[in-house]
């Protein structure tokens, strides 16, 4: 591990410091080609001829001196500043083309952000109920209505199928909400008593829904959303068994 890390340190410290690194690299090769020449004269050959020879035997200077530092160096990092020194250069020679490119890639990168935010939690996510695994939705798609819906033969059918618990759910409509003087517009949905049951969650403070108030003609009986209970009413257990005005 320390053989590495002191491996990692040397290429760090080369790549800081190129310029000095290839004169040591030079001043290197040029004393071996050097060394080189002068076995070659002392064994009888001029000095021209030893040059010659050496530099042939040697091979490329420059090519040995690449190979080199791509030893002593991280060559991708390197080139990668090479690449990101070069494209600033450019950029700031046309002003009027950065913007563009700058413009450009936020509008793709904010879009993109978008459509994840809104694809994570519907596929990628899993749903905050226990055997989140084992929930399914089940209806009809209508020919001029894309929402799914169902008929009430088919769910009473339904319910004595293979289903552990099925449950249904009116979707959300606007309504009117008087919490003592002050009226408001939120949300509601009507749902079957087994409604909480089926997801597998249980409310935090009173009662669930009961089988008895799914009979006809029995009192309404509604359930508080949690933000809607801390806004209303400050997270108040007193806010059981208030009653509230709801569509008058």
């Amino acid at each position: 591990m320390s053989k590495w890390l002191t491996n990692v340190r040397l290429r760090l410290r080369a790549l800081f410091k190129r310029r000095q690194l290839d004169r040591d690299l030079g001043d290197e090769l040029r004393f071996h080609l050097a060394m080189r020449e002068a076995k070659l004269r002392a064994a009888g050959l001029d000095e021209e001829e030893a040059r010659y020879a050496s530099r042939r035997r040697f091979g490329n200077r420059w090519s040995l001196q690449e190979a080199c530092r791509e030893m002593w160096t991280f060559v991708w990092l390197e080139d990668l500043w090479q690449d990101v020194h070069y494209a600033l250069r450019g950029m700031r020679k046309n002003p009027g083309f950065t913007a563009v490119v700058v413009v450009t890639l936020a509008l793709g990168i904010g879009a993109s952000t978008a459509v994840f935010s809104v694809v994570d939690p519907l596929l990628f996510r899993r749903l905050p109920y226990p055997k989140d695994e084992q929930l399914v939705s089940v209806g009809y798609m209508g020919p001029v209505d894309n929402n799914e819906f169902n008929v009430t033969s088919s769910y009473f059918d339904w319910r004595q199928g293979p289903f552990k618990s099925l449950t249904a759910m009116r979707p959300g409509v606007g309504c009117d909400v008087t919490i003592g003087d002050a009226p408001r517009r939120i949300n509601c949905y009507a749902v079957g008593a087994d409604f909480l049951e089926t997801f597998g969650v249980a409310p935090v403070l009173g009662r669930d829904f009961s089988a008895e108030d799914d009979r006809p003609h029995t009192p309404m009986v509604g359930l508080l959303s949690y933000g809607l209970w801390q806004r209303s009413f400050g997270g108040d257990a007193k806010a059981l068994g208030k009653t509230l005005i709801v569509d008058d």
